[in-house]
């Protein structure tokens, strides 16, 4: 993800959680005295609807002398003496412009998005544990992928290819009811091909009378093979 993502999902009402794409994740290189500085290091609140960027200080708590929105570029100019840059500690690590008359850092809401998510991500480890726990759908999705070949179709139209995805999860929840019945005793192993005959019979007259005018026999030959 990247500040736009972040920032289109906020308007919709999702919460992304998770480092922004395209940082280095380095610890010892964020933590490093010399590490180049970025937006979110300058002091910034978002005001207005629209997220309107308004920096309040730099990274040494140096005042902008003004700042004004860009409208050709959708961004905000943000000016500093160039005197008082010139001077500063941290000039060769601020991401400031230097000018003959004005000292400049453009910044815009998706920089400064990304740039105060990966410094969250960074300094905070409870976040980072957050960030760490999975969805659940993922290990369903490896399943299907590794075990019933979903990224491939064995089909040449869409309507049958998009069939084969709901045949797939059918075998899948099929071969995981055999598992769990096995694990716990209530399947024997030499019951589990008569029920999958079985069941595959009863599917295959189901989607006979639904499907057969609709993807012939092909969508019904991918079940059978996902299921042996």
């Amino acid at each position: 993800m990247n500040g736009q993502t972040i920032g289109d999902s906020d308007t919709r009402g999702i919460v992304l959680k998770g480092p922004s794409a395209g940082r280095s994740q380095s610890f010892e290189k964020f933590q490093a005295a010399d590490r180049p500085l970025d937006v979110a290091d300058f002091e910034i609140t978002l005001e207005g609807d629209g997220g309107e960027v308004i920096v309040r200080a730099c990274p040494v708590q140096h005042i902008p002398a003004d700042q004004s929105p860009s409208e050709s570029r959708g961004k905000t100019l943000v000016h500093f003496d160039p005197a008082t840059c010139s001077a500063c500690r941290v000039n060769t690590r601020c991401p400031v412009k230097m000018g003959k008359r004005v000292a400049t850092v453009t910044i815009d809401d998706a920089s400064y998005r990304g740039a105060s998510r990966h410094h969250q991500y960074m300094e905070k480890m409870d976040y980072r544990k957050q960030c760490a726990i999975r969805a659940g759908v993922e290990a369903t999705v490896s399943e299907m992928v590794c075990s019933r070949d979903v990224r491939k179709s064995r089909h040449r139209t869409e309507s049958r290819t998009r069939l084969q995805l709901p045949f797939a999860a059918i075998a899948c929840n099929v071969k995981r009811f055999i598992r769990h019945g096995l694990l716990y005793g209530y399947v024997t192993s030499g019951a589990v091909k008569t029920t999958v005959v079985n069941s595959f019979s009863s599917i295959k007259t189901v989607f006979r009378c639904i499907y057969s005018t609709f993807c012939g026999w092909n969508a019904l030959f991918s079940l059978k093979i996902v299921l042996f």
